[in-house]
């Protein structure tokens, strides 16, 4: 991992793991003696919690490898029962608890991403199960650095557990305040680990959340204070901003925040309110973060208690009121609260005219989810064209423009409210154009890391990026050539274009994705390959190929843009069983070898070895074409078709 970059992936990572604990807490509570009484159900919420450090060392092992597969949570747990097991024969009295899966997670990827793309050919001793092997002899290492080291470790913990008890509630105040200071950097995961997952023990578990659900009187000390916050203070805050909206702007401000508010009242998830205005109004932020610290410190020293499985909303409440020790004073604390944040807000607001949602200068409209006014970079056929799309399509369409598209892009992730990207240059990235299309915020973390503050539906409009990001679907979003400007004059005379590999045809329609056999890519043939070679179907200037060098595309002396697309879904492989033969912007002839691909690879992996040949210009009504039905057909000597200009 390098920098900030590597320790948000780290942040996503544990969220993997975290992800199942709502549904550990509900079978918790629903199974508990006080609500529906029965056992089984109940322990097999506990269980989760039981073997949660496992889950740390399976999750963080498959958010860190660079494939994302089982077998780096295989080779994680291997890397747990190792060291958290091995330790305590160097020393009995060593209890690492949650950090062994902590550990365990986080070195495992070091070897696995090393050796689990090599011997791929292999069909059992290949490169995954080598690295599953070695990340199981340097777990052994693990145990004798970790069993001399972590009794001084354990001491520095145990001295830390005793300064925040001893604290109380001031250490539950700052706890809480740094929580919130974090949120803009989304590193709280990382924070909020060893005090919810390995603080302090309760029957055999350790942390606040895990001692929480297992009876401890005593644990709750560092969720409780954020039921406030959540379901009251925030929505407070959002109803600040729709009062101080403009009032052309107020019933559109209304629909937006009230949905954000009703998602942290209920859920407890409060990025979507919260970067609305954090970067508009930092100073305001910090208040937002001394006030959670606040209701730390005041829930504590009333003797309030109460836990979540997810976070601090209604449905948490609700499940675990009756686990907890005078809940019910958390209502009319909330409200107060909502009246302070709401009367801090609005003076705030008015008093330094902060440009809230709803308060944006005219051009500068933060979410309407129709179209985007021009100097935005998005014109009216742009907002014509949204309306046959869905909103995830639309935004991520408009997000692609705004970044960069493929030039800048590289990395696409997320989590659970925001897109976290990795570009070249986020100086390059169209911040004002991101906030039009409908992101709630942008934050440009450093040259290299990007994150837009989306929602709870932010998987929806990962998933529409990533299909426009790939070549094949970036070149269906981008602009035909009908509509985008001309590069290139296409020039009188015909085309012979050849099979770029040794196979079978099929009509493009049989292709099992829309894009291609709705035609939405253009005209075409598919071949179903016998060997991985791929040689260039025609002449011209290789254009397209990227790093993953599943597709590549040259354009034509005529003007032609022809596409090679080897496999369906091969982008997830990340260049895996690819190997290219030419490079970008290089002059290649027809039958010239441009990929050699390992078809067993791509048959185990990816959901098809069939390759598409398209004219990706097709539609821009300056060819015709005669197509050819030869069925078998050899690399660079059958002809597929042949156009010619009109």
């Amino acid at each position: 991992m390098n920098g900030l970059g590597g320790l948000q992936r780290l942040g996503k990572s544990l969220m993997l793991p975290i992800a199942v604990l709502p549904a550990a807490g509900l079978l918790n509570r629903l199974g508990a003696s006080d609500v529906l009484n029965i056992p089984f159900i109940n322990a097999g919420g506990n269980s989760i919690f039981s073997y949660l450090p496992l889950l740390f060392a399976m999750g963080i092992a498959i958010g860190l490898s660079r494939d994302g597969k089982g077998a780096a949570a295989l080779s994680g747990a291997i890397v747990y029962f190792i060291l958290n097991f091995g330790v305590v024969g160097v020393d009995k009295n060593i209890n690492m608890g949650v950090f062994a899966g902590f550990i365990a997670g986080l070195f495992t990827p070091i070897i696995y991403n090393r050796f689990y793309d090599k011997m791929t050919d292999r069909p059992y001793f290949n490169g995954k199960h080598l690295a599953i092997l070695l990340n199981a002899v340097a777990a052994i290492v693990l145990v004798l650095i970790f069993g001399v080291v972590w009794p001084y470790v354990q001491d520095v913990l145990n001295s830390i557990n005793s300064w925040i008890v001893s604290a109380g509630a001031v250490g539950a105040a700052v706890f809480g305040f740094a929580n919130r200071m974090l949120i803009p950097t989304g590193l709280h995961h990382v924070l909020n680990t060893y005090l919810w997952f390995g603080f302090g023990k309760y029957h055999g578990v350790t942390g606040d959340i895990n001692r929480f659900f297992a009876g401890d009187p005593t644990a709750g000390t560092y969720q409780v204070g954020f039921f406030p916050i959540m379901m009251f203070g925030l929505p407070g805050a959002a109803l600040a901003m729709v009062l101080t909206a403009k009032k052309e702007k107020r019933k559109e401000t209304f629909g937006m925040m009230l949905s954000v508010a009703l998602t942290a009242f209920l859920t407890g998830i409060t990025e979507p309110i919260e970067f609305s205005f954090m970067f508009l109004a930092y100073p305001l932020y910090v208040v937002h973060a001394l006030l959670a610290g606040i209701s730390g410190l005041i829930t504590n020293l009333l003797g309030i208690k109460l836990g979540f499985s997810f976070s601090a909303g209604a449905i948490d409440f609700a499940l675990n009121f009756t686990h907890g020790t005078r809940a019910w004073e958390l209502i009319p604390i909330g409200i107060v609260f909502f009246f302070v944040y709401f009367g801090i807000f609005y003076w705030a607001i008015k008093k330094f005219d902060i440009k809230t949602p709803g308060r944006e200068d005219d051009d500068a409209i933060a979410f309407a989810g129709a179209g985007i006014i021009s100097d935005q970079g998005f014109d009216e056929e742009a907002q014509t064209q949204s309306q046959s799309k869905d909103k995830y399509q639309v935004m991520a369409d408009r997000f692609f423009r705004a970044i960069g598209g493929n030039d800048n892009l590289e990395v696409i992730d997320y989590c659970t409210t925001r897109l976290r990207l990795t570009v070249k240059d986020t100086e390059s990235v169209n911040e004002k154009a991101i906030k039009a299309a409908g992101a709630r915020g942008v934050v440009k973390l450093n040259q290299k890391n990007l994150q837009i503050i989306i929602g709870t539906d932010v998987e929806f409009v990962a998933d529409a990026l990533k299909f426009i990001a790939d070549p094949v679907h970036a070149a269906a979003a981008a602009p035909t050539a009908a509509n985008a400007p001309d590069s290139g004059a296409a020039l009188p005379g015909t085309e012979k274009i050849y099979a770029p590999a040794d196979g079978k045809t099929l009509p493009l329609k049989e292709v099992p994705d829309p894009v291609f056999s709705q035609g939405m890519m253009g005209k075409g043939i598919a071949i179903r390959p016998e060997n991985g070679v791929f040689v260039a179907p025609v002449g011209g200037e290789l254009i397209q190929l990227g790093k993953t060098k599943h597709a590549f595309g040259i354009r034509t002396p005529l003007g032609e843009e022809i596409l090679v697309h080897i496999g369906l879904d091969t982008v997830n492989l990340k260049g895996e069983g690819f190997a290219a033969f030419a490079k970008e912007g290089d002059q290649v002839a027809a039958g010239q070898k441009i990929i050699e691909a390992d078809l067993k690879t791509i048959r185990e992996k990816a959901k098809s070895d069939l390759t598409m040949v398209v004219v990706t210009n097709s539609m821009a009504n300056k060819f015709t074409f005669d197509w050819a039905e030869p069925g078998h057909v050899k690399a660079g000597e059958t002809l597929l078709f042949e156009s010619r200009t009109k």
